[in-house]
Parts: structure tokens; sequence; C-alpha cells
């Protein structure tokens, strides 16, 4: 028997939409992964079979990669890759939204495809997509782990995803441009942010605008965010007003020109769109990204074959099974929105 075949496997994979951090991920797995083999190797009180070295291979493309066998075993290309990337965002690995990958068939292929490249461990950084695959392959057979790695910090298990803090970062600066600008020409400025459902990324940035609009909490009708707009512009005197909303709420360009109309003040909508996405990982980003790139090797190592989803609680990485991480119920945020909404005077009830 081969070396390789001796190996117990670990197989990561990126997928759902990108965040910065992701990078910080694979670097930090494939680090602990060489770490622990050399530990291993030199401590005299493990047995033959606990001295078994564990492989990273490397999976492109999401979960399509595995269908298409983009699986790779780490070479001098992939080392130097993986070294550099820990300061740029995106992710090396590539990533795709696959639908495909929730029909049965191809989970069951996809299981296979596994089996033969000797996958024991496999390990995914996305969303509640991304961990919804997790669950239905560990049902298969597979050993899965979950890392929280989204833009939107929408996984509700954990106190922040990876790629949130960064996302974040890039939305504050660029609400600062857009008030600069906003000020000179005494305008009013909408700016749209992501966030799928969730309404996080904006209700986080919202302490430098003046209103803000999320999903529930509750949200605001077109025609009474006007209407406050108005009150904001009438009694408050600002010399600009910012509106912060998240993406799927309002059609922005329709909200700035029917504001402009019954105000008769100049309005520009402005969507970050992609911007938010790439970026440099911040330094909070790049710290919880490999810790939880660390946490996760460690807890493949472990007996058993338990599938987890890891996650930040109360400032400690704790695991929990797929299926209660994705039962789980988001917490309300309206008391914060209404605290910031007072800063400008706002007091909206439903």
């Amino acid at each position: 028997m081969s070396e390789i075949s001796k190996k117990r496997k670990i197989a990561i994979l990126t997928s759902g939409g990108d965040a910065p951090g992701m990078n910080n991920v694979i670097h930090a797995v494939y680090k602990t992964v060489k770490a622990m083999n050399s530990e291993k190797q030199t401590n005299k009180n493990l047995s033959p079979e606990e001295k078994k070295p564990w492989e990273l291979l490397l999976i492109k493309g999401g979960y399509q990669g595995i269908l298409k066998k983009e699986i790779f075993e780490i070479d001098d290309y992939w080392k130097q890759l993986i070294t550099n990337s820990t300061k740029i965002g995106g992710t090396i690995l590539g990533s795709a939204r696959f639908k495909a990958f929730e029909e049965e068939e191809t989970r069951k292929k996809a299981k296979r495809i596994l089996d033969e490249f000797g996958v024991g461990v496999l390990i995914a950084v996305g969303g509640d997509g991304t961990f919804a695959g997790l669950q239905k392959l560990s049902e298969l057979g597979i050993q899965c782990i979950g890392i929280p790695g989204t833009i939107d910090n929408d996984v509700v298990s954990t106190d922040v995803t990876i790629g949130f803090d960064t996302a974040l970062n890039t939305v504050v600066e660029a609400i600062d441009r857009i008030r600069d600008t906003s000020n000179s020409h005494s305008r009013i400025s909408i700016v749209e942010v992501m966030g799928r459902h969730c309404g996080d990324l904006a209700i986080h940035a919202a302490v430098n605008a003046d209103l803000v609009a999320t999903p529930g909490n509750p949200k605001i009708p077109e025609h009474e965010l006007i209407n406050i707009v108005k009150d904001l512009h009438h009694k408050q005197s600002l010399s600009s007003i910012v509106v912060l909303v998240t993406e799927n709420l309002y059609d922005v360009k329709k909200l700035a020109k029917n504001i402009e109309q019954e105000l008769k003040v100049e309005t520009r909508a402005t969507v970050l769109g992609q911007i938010q996405r790439g970026g440099a990982p911040s330094a909070s980003d790049r710290y919880l990204a490999t810790m939880m790139g660390i946490f996760a090797v460690e807890q493949a190592d472990k007996k058993g074959d338990s599938s987890v989803i890891i996650a930040l609680q109360g400032n400690k990485l704790t695991v929990l099974p797929i299926h209660v991480a994705l039962s789980m119920q988001r917490s309300d945020r309206s008391a914060a929105v209404s605290k910031i909404l007072r800063l400008s005077g706002i007091f909206y009830k439903k």
C-alpha cells in the first residue's frame, strides 16, 4: 500500500457568494494539517493509527467541482498560491452556486466521487445554502464541517460570519464618500447595500446614515419612508440626508425619483453592489477565518464522525450539529434599529 493511500484525507471547498477571509481559512487549514502531522510523528505516546497523517485536497468551484472531479493534491503551485493568498479577497478555489446539487442523484454521484478520491472529511466555507448541501452529504456518510463565510452575516448559528467585517468597512467608507458630495450639493442620497433577507450590513453601517430601512423590524412602506425623509428635511435642517436600505426592499432609482418629485430636492440613488464583496480582508476577518480554520481541522482529528457547523458564540468557538444550526431562528433586531433611528429624531412604529 502506498504512503498516499495510508493517509486520511480532508477536502476543502468554498461555496456560494465569495467573502473576504475565505483564503485565510484555506491557509489555516493547510498550515494546521502540516503542523498536526509533524507533531504526531514526534509524539511517542501515539499509536500507529493515531499517527496516521492527514492529506489535504483542494476542490475548485464549490460543489460543482466535485462533479467535475476538479480535486487537487497540493503541489508547489498550490503551496505558493495558498501562502500568497492571505492578504487578498475572494477565494483561490473559486466558488459557484450549483442548483443541481439539490437533486438526490447528483449528491449520490458526488459521494461516489469523494469516495473515489478517499475523502473522509469535507470542509466547506459558505452560508446556509452551502450548509444545506453539507447536511445532505452527511446523510450519505461523509463527515462534513461547515465554516460560516458570507458578507451578509445571515448565518443564524454564529454571532458573526467571515467577510462581514470587511464588507461593513467597505460600506461605511462608501457612505462617508457619498456624504461628502451630498453635503456639497445639499442632496438626498439613497444607498442600497447587500444582505439578501438580512439587514445586518445596513443596521451596523446605519450609525453613519440618517435613516435605515431593513427587512422586517418592521419594513417601512415606501410612502411612509418618503414622509419620514420629508420630516427630516423640513424639521432637522440637515445639509444632506443619507438613507441606507437593504437590497430587494425598494426600487431605489424609482424611490429617489419619487422623493425628488415630492420634496423638490435633488436626490440620487447609489447601489453599492459587488464592491462590497471584494478587497483585502480586515484584520478581524483574517483572525476569525484563521481560528475557524484551525478549529475545523481539530474537529476533524477527533474520534467520531459527527457533522457540524463551527460558530462563534459569545466570543468563543463552538460546534453545532448541522440540522440544529439550520433550524435556528434569527434574533429580533428591531430594538437596535429603533435606537439608531432615534439618533435622527425618528420614532417609527408599525
